[in-house]
């Protein structure tokens, strides 16, 4: 045994050893290791329960340097977040290992004090370090280590297989990024496994990423000749790009490439034309691609421009057009969008076009850009500044030899240097006004000036430094002005250049003769005099008689001026005018208070008057006022009565956008409600403002205007968006002081906790504000300290506490970087709570513990001895339970009587702590549930989730038909019927507060039963599993119900309450779903047992078997289940997070999760069993594929990726929504995509094809309305017919309603089966409109289709109507009479045992008894012939194809078919020969044979059932009559004596 053992470790060991990079085994790299302990398996020890790290060699501690590379592998972990991957850390000669790791590009903070590492990246920790050799200081010389890692274990010190690893995955981040990609799935494999990872397990992980890297280069180094026939020459570029980004050209232009194995994306260039594809290399190969002929642009149509639609052709820019390159001239000072319009020749009208670039921030941008459109903008190419940027116009379309030709006409931005600014001053530095308006691409301006003035100084600005300036060919002066003469008209130049390209400004310069002007005013008054440019001039200031003052001007005739006198500070007189004949012009201002009342509010609503304070209160002689407006407001409105004029609030405007600063004017009129100041304070910003309340009333007999202002100061208190405090992980309750509300709000500054005594340490998250920066700000500015200390880079904060049952305070200050004296304090306070341990005895022994903390909500998980750790002065929520018994739940307290600690649950004292005895009882049958026959059991039919049939299902309009619409609700909401399963050959369906079972066949109700309320929404349809049915109620509740009977079984009511909007999961017994409330609010995800606990009570209510709480709740995330695992999606929540959470079933105990998804995961997780992965889609607009394995005694997500979708926006703040289940097949996924407006037709929804092998959309095809539900796609003709194709279904959300097929298969990259639709004079080539509900049935639909073994496909929409539609039907016919054809009057007919059978119009056929009906009625006498109808009454239509137009409601004619049947006393009569004759009598059933029957021959009378089987057998030798069975068919044979016939049968009957 021991020599196997050996001989296995030697094998091991030489395998890694063949696998690992020569780097790996360079000895000076690694330290000695003792003989016999190379990967030795890690021993495991039995007491503790875990499995340890492999034990290291212990070796003399080293200060000598072992290592000369210049750099050291390191890695940082948390017990649960991996911080740092492996790296390299750099160091240099001398450098400590600490100062090593401080220069590197990670954060590392200390305490102070002892230098100790307390967080790594921000994140706080009980940070241990280890090293390789072992011992060595972190403030010992670099070069002494090899290896390096902290963590929170024990011994941080890595074991050989983790050294390897370490290695191996700082090593591939240093490989080429082909290389990194060629092994990036075992990479991120490795990542995902490394925390707790054995040494065994470390060196599989680094032997995978060495085995594929060797193997990509090895295979790198056998090349194929590829010759790209007809292009060698030098006008030729040939290039290649393999599936990992590696790129290969054809340096010597041969027209060949020399290419290893693999796949590729070739291309081929000549000037503007180009071909390009995907081939697969396998050894030398000739590929033959066809470069576009002709040119695909009009270039001469080219033109560019800063403005759209109507403002497009008055700021087109300048170009110049050479070699398909238009070069055009923007001026620096432009940012912006910029719009292109162009027009495609007669070879190119088919081609798509879209504009290729590199935008501002660096990324890759790619937009569709129609011909012949002013509208459609190429974003965020030019910032303002110097850098211009390329843009490609691209014409694309496939060439006959399935390759992609495309046409590129080119632009390139260049840069017109500008002025951004100008200023121009006489001798006594006063700004002279030109009569335009300063912009940087206004290039002429005229200066009217005083005669008197012969030199002006100009100060010109470039917009971009570096630029170059001269004014009439001089450079400007050392302080940057120019200083020009001037003598009578003047015209002056100034040029300003960069690069090749220049700039010419003229100034117009008119000096004009001045006049003198006085202004006289009082003593007291001050006065300013400005041009139109707001530039105050200079005056002379006498004293006139009476103690007056005369203010002197010189001004210029013509020109407009404006003066403002003042007089008490807040009393002004203003005036405009033109200079004329006046020479003295008289001013006084009127000192009087207009404004009789003054006060704000938060909202325009008389309630809210006065709930921002005044301070002090208003009196019409006060003029200067201080209000506080909380910072998470912005809402100010102004409420006054003046007795005279108007009024007016002037401020400074705060924005995000470039108005910052700018000011503003709101008139003040409303007499009942508050008049709203725009843009006065920013939401969530420190900073405040001054209001000026004007009250002014112009003079008409001199036109002077008079105003009296009032000031106020706005000051902000500074808040917390939000404070969550946690313990061990789980959240703790805040409770207000002032209040008996819980949960933190921005009007409450101190809060209380209460928190086991033990705990020594409480974890904040701080939300700080961050929605508005102001203009010109980076951030918001927020600064929290906690206790003193300033919070972490993530808003967290971990207070240390005593652990005694002592209260303490946490105090947290918020101020701002940019508005010192704003802040804000909170205070809360810590009370402390006993611990005391329990643990539980069960009968059986696995029976499900679940207990929560009824205040906060937050889950109590046990310790590892099983125990459980409860505090008196909580309550508790208890549940025990398993599949098949009887739940015990109640409160739970642990409570002190007579000195005695005491276990009180539900109405039970357990004073043993340490054996809590509870025993389950057995379930006692309910006889009346059991298994029915499901087709489709659930919201996608299947347990994967992944909608897909073999039935064949309807594929084209004339091809399908509505076999009836049944009315069973109303609208959307509560009343709304719900989407359908099917379940015992019944659609089962709900609306309001009552269940249906319906036949499939005629839309008719069969069975309903009573619901305890209406669904929110009816959203989902039921979910069916062992002959019981579950409904989601509004309120947080599930009502489970008998399948056959509808009768109710159960009912779980949430203790959060909440929308059922998500659909059950089912397994082993148990059902999984989630609840939501609200985009910011806690919500649960929920499993119960499906068990009857108690059959004689219907309204039984359940107890949960456990639930989690999560922000932001569970909406349409639906769970796939499996033995191992749970893995559910949810919304982000106020942190703006999605999770994706993998659950253990039958505790909730989270496996593992991933986050950072952009947007709420509204999608269920689909399981596609070929590529073993997991398929979702978010809000944000991103297509995610996961990877679930088993790792470490557990399962974790070992790879989540993402693959951006599309609608036509490129916009982030108009994503391409999804929450559409993927359908996923053949390495393809379907799913439905919102275009830029959710409810807004034909705004880019779509169904999208996404081809998973190559991780790309394969393409995307419009629709009129948002594909909001599921596809369902059906392989039925995927092998009937040679193309291959599969079909996939889904509805728009919008009137109609449509529903829409696509066809597709793999390999396929565009749509082919298509509808053409107009709206608003525009027309989409659409996916192909099967079917639209028309009249009352057209409506709004979310609902994802289903369909039977027939292929008829069921659904709903917002009409309140469930519908069927399937394949048309042809003809029917009757295959098999019925058991009963003789009637007497007034019988009604019968149809048992008759079978109709239809021809459909794909030649096959399907039995439609159950759709066939007579009429109604009773029958008449003598009626010998019904005529059979399909769908009798029913609704039918269909669309009806016009070329490629649909015109929908086509109504289908009556369908129909006769049977033969007798009503009354009848007698049928016949010959078997001329002598012997037969009579029947229906309904006595009595037949007679008539005439002699020669000796020998024999008359035999035969009956037959409706299956063909004989029931009796009459031999008549002599005529006579004989009473028959009822039956299907009779025959009557006359036949010799040797059994021959002399005749042929008779058919009496049937």
């Amino acid at each position: 045994m021991k020599l196997k053992r050996m001989t296995a470790a030697l094998l091991l060991l030489a395998m890694l050893l063949s696998c690992l990079p020569l780097g790996v085994l360079a000895a000076d790299a690694e330290p000695v290791e003792a003989e016999g302990t190379v990967d030795t398996v890690p021993a495991e020890n039995t007491a503790a329960g875990v499995t340890t790290e492999e034990p290291v060699e212990e070796a003399a501690i080293s200060t000598q340097a072992v290592n000369a590379s210049g750099y050291f592998y390191f890695s940082a972990e948390t017990a649960n977040k991996l911080l740092i991957a492996p790296v390299r850390i750099a160091f240099t000669d001398g450098q400590t290992i600490r100062q090593a790791l401080n220069a590197s590009k990670y954060s590392f903070t200390t305490n102070g004090s002892n230098q100790f590492i307390t967080a790594i990246e921000g994140v706080n920790g009980n940070y241990t370090y280890g090293s390789t050799p072992d011992g060595v200081s972190i403030d010992s010389a670099a070069n002494t280590v090899t290896h390096f890692r902290f963590s929170e274990a024990s011994n941080s010190t890595p074991s050989s297989g983790l050294q390897t690893l370490m290695q191996v995955m700082a090593d591939y981040l240093e490989e080429a990024a082909d290389v990194q990609n060629a092994a990036a799935d075992e990479y991120q494999a490795a990542v995902s496994g490394y925390l707790g990872v054995t040494s065994e397990s470390a060196q599989s992980f680094a032997a995978a990423i060495t085995a594929k890297i060797n193997a990509y280069k090895a295979g790198q180094n056998t090349q194929y000749t590829v010759t790209f026939s007809g292009y060698s020459g030098s006008s030729y570029t040939v290039s290649a790009t393999n599936d990992y980004g590696k790129q290969f050209a054809d340096a010597n232009h041969t027209g060949t490439l020399q290419l290893p194995a693999g796949g590729y994306l070739f291309s081929v260039r000549q000037e503007n034309r180009m071909v390009s594809g995907r081939i697969k290399v396998t050894g030398p190969k000739t590929v033959t691609a066809s470069l576009p002929s002709g040119d695909w642009f009009k270039e001469s149509t080219l033109k560019i421009s800063s403005g759209y639609a109507d403002d497009f052709d008055a700021n087109c820019y300048k170009y110049t057009l050479q070699n398909h390159i238009a070069t055009v001239q923007v001026p620096d000072s432009f940012t912006g969008r910029l719009y292109p319009y162009f027009e495609l020749s007669s070879s190119g009208t088919d081609a798509k076009v879209k504009a290729v670039y590199t935008d501002v921030n660096g990324a890759s941008r790619e937009k569709n850009i129609p011909a012949e459109s002013t509208a459609t903008s190429i974003d965020n190419a030019l910032s303002r500044g110097a850098a211009g940027n390329t843009v490609i116009l691209r014409a694309s379309k496939s060439g006959s030899d399935g390759y992609t030709q495309s046409v590129d006409l080119t632009l390139q931005l260049d840069r017109m240097p500008t002025l951004g600014s100008l200023r121009v001053t006489n001798a006594a530095d006063t700004a002279q006004a030109a009569t335009e308006s300063f912009s940087s691409t206004r290039t002429a301006y005229t200066y009217k000036i005083l005669d008197s003035e012969n030199t002006l100084k100009i100060y010109p600005t470039a917009t971009v430094s570096g630029s170059s300036i001269t004014v009439d060919g001089k450079a400007l002066d050392a302080d940057g002005s120019a200083t020009v003469m001037i003598s009578g008209e003047t015209t002056v130049t100034i040029q300003v250049s960069s690069g090749e390209y220049m700039t010419a400004y003229t100034l117009t310069i008119q000096p004009g003769q001045g006049k003198k002007v006085t202004f006289n005013t009082a003593s007291d008054v001050t006065l300013t005099v400005v041009n139109k440019n707001g530039e105050e001039l200079a005056y002379a200031k006498t004293v006139g008689t009476g103690g007056t003052i005369n203010y002197l001007y010189t001004l210029v005739p013509g020109d407009d001026y404006s003066y403002v006198a003042t007089q008490g500070t807040y009393y002004h007189a203003k005036k405009s005018f033109t200079l004329g004949s006046n020479e003295v012009i008289e001013v006084s201002v009127k000192q009087e208070d207009w404004l009789i009342s003054l006060a704000l509010s938060s909202a325009a609503d008389e309630k809210y008057k006065g709930d921002i304070e005044l301070s002090p209160s208003f009196a019409k002689s006060v003029h200067t006022y201080t209000a506080t407006v909380p910072d998470n407001s912005s809402s100010v409105y102004v409420w006054r009565t003046n007795s005279r004029g108007s009024c007016a609030a002037v401020y400074s405007m705060l924005s995000t956008a470039s108005d910052c600063g700018k000011t503003n004017e709101v008139a003040l009129k409303s007499r009942f409600e508050g008049d709203g100041l725009a843009k006065v304070l920013l939401p969530g910003s420190a900073y405040g403002n001054t209001v000026t309340i004007r009250v002014a009333y112009t003079d008409n007999t001199d036109g002077v205007t008079y105003y009296t202002d009032y000031l106020v100061s706005l000051e902000r208190s500074l808040s917390l968006k939000n404070i969550s405090t946690s313990f061990n992980g789980s959240s703790l309750l805040l409770q207000r002081k002032n209040s008996q509300q819980t949960g933190y709000s921005m009007d409450e500054n101190e809060y209380s906790i209460l928190i086991p005594a033990a705990a020594t340490t409480l974890d904040l998250l701080l939300q700080k504000h961050t929605e508005s920066p102001k203009y010109g700000d980076t951030d918001n500015g927020y600064v929290i300290t906690v206790n003193g200390k300033a919070v972490s880079s993530k808003d967290t904060a971990t207070v240390d506490l005593t652990g005694t049952e002592e209260e303490e305070n946490v105090q947290i200050k918020v101020t701002n970087k940019y508005v010192p004296g704003a802040s804000g304090d909170y205070v809360i306070t810590v009370k402390k709570a006993a611990t005391t341990s329990v643990t539980f005895q069960t009968n059986p022994k696995n029976a499900l513990i679940y207990i929560y903390e009824q205040g906060a909500g937050n889950r109590v998980w046990p310790d590892e001895d099983g125990s459980f750790a409860l505090s008196e002065g909580f309550t508790y929520y208890c549940s025990i339970s398993l599949y098949g018994y009887a739940a015990q739940a109640g409160t739970l307290q642990i409570v002190n009587e007579s000195g005695q600690t005491v276990l009180r649950f539900g109405e039970e004292d357990y004073t043993n702590l340490s054996a809590v005895s509870v025993t389950l009882q057995k379930a006692a049958v309910n006889s009346s549930i059991f298994e029915l026959g499901a087709e489709w059991a659930n919201f996608r039919g299947t347990d994967s989730n992944n909608g897909i049939t073999d039935a064949k299902t309807p594929v084209d309009a004339l091809g399908g038909m509505l076999y009836w619409a049944s009315h069973l609700g109303n609208g959307w909401d509560t009343g709304a019927v719900s989407s359908p399963i099917l379940v015992d050959d019944c659609l089962v369906v709900y609306a309001d507060n009552k269940i249906y079972r319906v036949s499939k066949a005629t839309g008719e109700v069969e069975t309903e039963g009573d619901m305890a309320g209406t669904s929110s929404f009816a959203i989902n349809g039921p979910t069916y599993a062992d002959g019981i049915l579950l409904v989601g109620l509004s309120n947080g509740r599930i009502q489970a119900f008998n399948a056959k009977t509808l009768e109710s079984l159960w009912i779980y009511k949430d203790p959060v309450g909440d929308q059922p909007n998500c659909p059950i999961t089912i397994l082993n017994g148990y059902a999984y779903t989630g609840f939501w409330n609200g985009e910011s609010k806690d919500s649960s995800f929920v499993c119960i047992s499906l068990t009857d606990e108690d059959p004689e009570n219907e309204m039984e209510e359940k107890a949960a078997t456990w639930r989690m709480v999560q922000n932001g709740g569970f909406y349409w995330a639906g769970a796939y289940a499996c033995d191992d695992f749970v893995i559910v999606g949810t919304d982000d929540g106020d942190a703006q997070c999605s999770y994706l959470y993998l659950l253990d079933p039958l505790t909730g105990k989270v496996l593992d999760f991933k986050s950072g998804f952009d947007g709420d995961i509204r999608s269920t997780i689909c399981y596609d069993d070929v590529t073993k992965a997991y398929y979702f889609t978010s809000k944000g607009g991103t297509f995610y594929r996961a990877k679930v394995e088993a790792q470490n005694g557990s399962y974790a997500i070992t790879a989540c990726d993402g693959l951006k979708l599309d609608n036509g926006a490129n916009d982030p703040a108009l994503p391409p929504m999804s929450t559409s289940t993927p359908v996923v097949y053949n390495g393809r996924a379907y799913i439905g995509v919102s275009g830029t407006g959710q409810f807004t037709q034909y705004s880019g929804h779509n169904i999208t094809v996404i081809d998973l092998e190559n991780w790309k959309i394969a393409y995307k095809v419009p629709t009129q309305g948002y594909p909001q539900t599921s596809g369902l796609l059906t392989t039925a003709y995927e092998q009937d017919q040679d193309n291959g194709y599969v079909y996939v279904y889904f509805f728009d959300n919008y009137t109609p309603g449509t529903l829409r097929v696509l066809r597709d298969k793999k390999g396929q990259d565009e749509a082919n089966y298509l509808t053409s639709e107009t709206f608003n004079d525009e027309t989409y080539q659409t996916a192909y409109a099967l079917f639209s509900p028309n009249g009352k049935q057209a409506q709004y639909a979310i609902c994802s289709p289903i369909t039977d073994s027939d292929g008829t496909i069921y659904f709903k929409n917002d009409s309140g109507y469930l519908m069927a539609f399937g394949r048309s039907i042809k003809k029917i016919e009757v295959t098999k009479q019925p058991n009963k054809t003789q009637y007497n009057a007034g019988e009604i007919f019968d149809k048992t045992g008759m079978v109709v059978t239809a021809t459909l119009s794909d030649g096959t056929t399907r039995d439609v008894t159950d759709m066939v009906s007579a009429p109604a009625g009773t029958l008449a006498d003598g009626t010998t012939e019904l005529t059979l109808e399909f769908g009798r009454g029913q609704t039918m239509y269909r669309n009806l194809p016009n070329g490629n137009k649909m015109t929908a409601g086509n109504k289908i004619a009556a369908i129909t078919t006769t049977i033969q049947i007798r009503v009354g006393d009848t007698t049928d009569t016949g010959a078997l020969t001329d002598n012997i004759a037969w009579s029947f009598q229906p309904s006595s059933n009595t037949l007679s044979i008539d005439g002699k029957i020669p000796e020998g021959h024999k008359v035999l009378i035969a009956c037959y059932d409706e299956n063909g089987m004989l029931t009796k057998l009459e031999i008549r030798t002599i005529s006579g009559s004989v009473k028959l069975p009822s039956s299907a068919r009779i025959r009557v044979f006359y036949i010799d004596g040797d059994s021959r016939p002399l005749c042929g049968a008779a058919k009496v009957l049937g």
